[in-house]
C-alpha cells in the first residue's frame, strides 16, 4: 500500500514537469511611423509691367519669372531722362509652413551703385491677403522714393517692422501663412524706377546698370 502512494506521487510531479514545457500562444503589436516633412516655399506670381509714362517712347520694359518661381527680372531698355519702369506683382507662400522676412540684400558692385544712385526707386503700397481670400486683409502705405542706397535701406526697414496701425493685428513683424500672399502696387503700378527728368550727366548714356535685391525669408515657429 505504501509502495502504491509512492509511484502515484511520483507520476503526479512527472505530468507537471512535462506540462512546464508546452508552447504558448504568441501576438505582435507593430506600430508603423511614417513622417512627411513641411515644404518652405516663398515664389513670385501674376506679375505686371508698364512703362512710365504709359505712353513713353524708344524705350521698353521686360518682365519674366524662373521655373522655380524664386528669380523675378524686372529690365529697363533705353532708358532715358523723364521715363522709367514699373512692375506689378505677388509674393506668395505656396508652402506648408509660415515664413517672415528676415532682410532685403542688395547685390551689385560698386561701379553699378555709383550709377544707380542716379536713377530713382519707389514702391508705394503693400497688401496683404489671407489665406485663400480675395480681398486684402490690411494694406499699408509704404510711400517712398529715394536712390538706391536709400531704397535698399528703407524697404528692409519696412518689410522687416509693421507699421503701429497694424501690429495689434499682425505683430510687429509680417509673417505670411500657408496660402497667403502679399501684393506690391504702386501710384504707378508697382516698384519703379525712374530716371528724373533733371538728369544731365551725359556719362549715363550707354550704361547697364545691374542688381539683385534678394529677399530673405525664413520659417517662422
Amino acid at each position: 500500500m505504501k509502495k502504491t502512494r509512492f509511484i502515484a506521487v511520483i507520476l503526479i510531479v512527472a505530468v507537471m514537469v512535462i506540462g512546464a514545457g508546452y508552447a504558448y500562444w504568441t501576438q505582435d503589436l507593430k506600430i508603423t511611423g511614417t513622417v512627411n516633412t513641411g515644404e518652405l516655399k516663398v515664389v513670385f506670381a501674376n506679375y505686371s509691367d508698364n512703362t512710365i509714362p504709359n505712353d513713353a517712347g524708344y524705350m521698353s520694359v521686360e518682365t519674366s519669372v524662373n521655373n522655380d518661381q524664386d528669380v523675378l527680372t524686372f529690365k529697363i531698355n533705353d532708358l532715358y531722362p523723364g521715363t522709367g519702369g514699373n512692375m506689378a506683382f505677388i509674393i506668395k507662400n505656396e508652402g506648408t509652413v509660415p515664413a517672415k522676412i528676415t532682410g532685403v540684400e542688395a547685390i551689385i558692385s560698386d561701379e553699378d551703385r555709383a550709377l544707380a544712385n542716379n536713377l530713382r526707386y519707389g514702391i508705394h503700397r503693400i497688401k496683404y491677403y489671407r489665406p485663400f481670400k480675395s480681398e486684402p486683409w490690411v494694406q499699408f502705405d509704404l510711400s517712398n522714393v529715394g536712390d538706391f542706397d536709400n531704397f535698399e535701406n528703407w524697404l528692409e526697414y519696412r518689410l522687416m517692422n509693421i507699421p503701429p496701425l497694424y501690429q495689434n493685428i499682425l505683430g510687429e513683424q509680417l509673417v505670411l501663412e500657408p496660402g497667403g500672399w502679399l501684393e506690391i502696387i504702386a501710384a504707378e503700378s508697382g516698384y519703379n524706377i525712374k530716371m528724373p527728368s533733371s538728369v544731365t550727366d551725359n556719362d549715363l548714356q550707354g550704361k547697364t546698370i545691374e542688381f539683385d535685391l534678394l529677399l530673405k525669408f525664413e520659417q517662422n515657429y
